[in-house]
């Protein structure tokens, strides 16, 4: 059986994908923790940036044998990488909400510019403020509507991270700093999943692209649910892996 290997998102934890993995069953898998993130973060070799610490996650494969690469958000992002800059390793992947990068340069500015003022705001706020401020972000409105112990267990994972840890993954993985996959995408051969919300409208468009550009790429929209599918639908992706799953 081919083995799983799951990313969780910023400011998330491989707590993340209990629901994912009680809907599988008892599926061969490793969640692997991002770097800047828990309470006693690592982080990639010089020089820290997107491409080092994808390397750093390659080197760290956890089977003898490739894997099927799951990720949401930024781990979907740093799953693409992988698909793509390590193909070996992976048989396919089941990305949710996953962004390519950025190819216009003004945009790319713009987006850092934005990221650093939130790495500024982790190493000033407290954890649990920060996870507040983070969790108003209008990609996120769908999940106001969520069951007051899910939102409770959703804020613990945000506000389990070091603001150094936090500072450092929002500087050097974001979208801002991460190289623009675009120009490659049709170049992959492994299969991909790509996994939106009907809510989450940018992220759809996103999608469609990427399935533009990519012959080896589908996509699956999740109706009723926003930008963490992953949280507000898990057995829509339970299923999309084990759809990936049967065929490679």
């Amino acid at each position: 059986m081919t083995p799983l290997w799951f990313f969780h998102g910023f400011l998330g934890l491989p707590s993340m994908w209990r629901d994912v993995h009680r809907a599988l069953g008892e599926p061969v898998a490793e969640s692997t923790i991002l770097p800047g993130h828990g309470p006693e973060p690592w982080f990639p070799p010089p020089p820290q940036d997107f491409a080092s610490a994808v390397d750093a996650i390659a080197s760290s494969l956890p089977f003898s044998d490739a894997a099927i690469v799951v990720g949401y958000s930024m781990g979907a992002r740093i799953a693409l990488a992988l698909t793509l800059g390590h193909p070996h390793l992976v048989k396919g992947a089941v990305l949710v909400g996953v962004d390519p990068g950025i190819e216009r340069d003004a945009e790319r500015e713009d987006r850092r510019r934005w990221e650093d003022e939130w790495a500024s705001r982790a190493l000033s706020l407290d954890a649990g403020a920060f996870a507040d401020a983070w969790a108003e972000l209008p990609i996120f409105e769908s999940q106001r509507d969520l069951p007051v112990d899910v939102k409770a267990r959703l804020r613990t994972q945000r506000s389990s991270h070091t603001p150094r840890g936090v500072a450092w993954a929002m500087r050097a993985l974001g979208t801002g700093r991460m190289p623009s996959l675009w120009s490659v995408m049709a170049l992959g051969r492994a299969p991909l999943t790509i996994i939106t919300g009907a809510r989450d409208v940018k992220f759809t468009e996103k999608s469609r692209a990427i399935c533009d550009r990519s012959k080896s790429a589908r996509h699956i929209i999740a109706e009723g649910s926003g930008h963490n599918v992953v949280l507000e639908a898990p057995e829509v992706v339970a299923r999309a892996i084990e759809e990936i799953r049967k065929g490679s």
